[in-house]
């Protein structure tokens, strides 16, 4: 399998793409443009040669959006897409006859190159759901923030070392954090959302950092990880990948809860926020698919939001030492 990147552009809404010239490989489809990946070359090294190769100017490489595997026949490829942002230079095109700037409900409307059509339909999806929290951000926080979490608090806490190290993944209105400190346990919350994470910290009283999933780097930091209904935002095809991040930021014999809306596949809802679905049985399936996680407990519970009643399921995890 051949490892090529892709560069997602964005500003002020639009979103970046360019199409393959004639006599080129996929001459007529657009892309996210990028390149294969060298000997010896990381993909964010990359993207930034790619760009100044492709079009002469030099870009700054961010997180992680996902990945895609095609097989056009005479190769397989897996496209590894990050978000890239402009540094300088002057656009002049090599590879490429032409260049658009689309807002995202148009891009759809392009003759996608086939490996990028899953990490368009992606990122419309994430995109949207993230410009939702950053709009409304404080409306969120006013339906959360006196949600009952009784039940997850009394069978987390006990599993928990006093005093402990947790991490908050999503905190969201920050009311699951002040819990915690209040309880004597040393927080660290983080929002994918900017402003969420402004607001959050007024009510925990500590800075909450912007940090997406695919950001976690911490290695057996943690002594307990809380990831309330805040998975559920990343599609199935990137979990696995996220579930070992956590993990590797989870010290051993740690505990991770997590929580996820009730039901199978993915959906999107009607404010356009993008939804990853497991029933009890689908969520053990993707633990046990982890050695080092050991199910502690799992159950279907039920909350009452101003949208109606919510099923989740939820579980609690322990890392446990590898053996030969």
């Amino acid at each position: 399998m051949i490892e090529v990147t892709a560069g997602i552009f964005e500003k002020q809404g639009l979103v970046f793409a360019a199409r393959r010239k004639a006599g080129k490989h996929l001459a007529g489809y657009w892309e996210f443009p990028g390149g294969k990946i060298e000997l010896n070359e990381t993909p964010q090294e990359c993207l930034r040669r790619e760009f100044e190769e492709e079009f002469g100017v030099s870009v700054e490489v961010g997180e992680f959006v996902g990945s895609s595997d095609y097989d056009y026949g005479q190769k397989v490829i897996r496209l590894l897409a990050y978000k890239v942002e402009y540094l300088s230079g002057k656009f002049s095109l090599n590879d490429h006859d032409e260049l658009c700037w689309l807002p995202l409900h148009q891009l759809s409307d392009l003759r996608w190159a086939p490996a990028d059509v899953p990490l368009v339909e992606k990122y419309i999806s994430l995109s949207s759901t993230a410009a939702y929290y950053s709009n409304n951000a404080q409306d969120y926080i006013n339906e959360t923030l006196n949600l009952e979490m009784k039940e997850a608090f009394e069978r987390f806490v006990p599993e928990l070392l006093p005093g402990g190290n947790v991490l908050d993944i999503g905190c969201g209105s920050g009311r699951d954090s002040l819990f915690f400190i209040q309880q004597g346990f040393l927080v660290t919350p983080i929002d994918g959302c900017p402003e969420m994470s402004r607001l959050a910290s007024s009510v925990i009283g500590i800075p909450v950092e912007t940090k997406q999933f695919q950001s976690i780097s911490d290695i057996e930091k943690y002594d307990g990880i809380w990831a309330n209904a805040s998975l559920l935002h990343c599609p199935k095809s990137d979990i696995n990948a996220i579930f070992q991040k956590i993990i590797t930021a989870l010290k051993l014999n740690g505990v991770w809860f997590m929580s996820f809306k009730l039901g199978d596949g993915e959906h999107v809802d009607t404010r356009g926020r993008f939804f990853n679905n497991y029933t009890e049985q689908s969520l053990k399936a993707l633990i046990n698919f982890f050695d080092e996680l050991v199910l502690q407990n799992s159950w279907v519970s039920k909350s009452e939001t101003p949208n109606g009643a919510q099923e989740w399921v939820n579980a609690i995890v322990c890392k446990r030492e590898l053996t030969d």
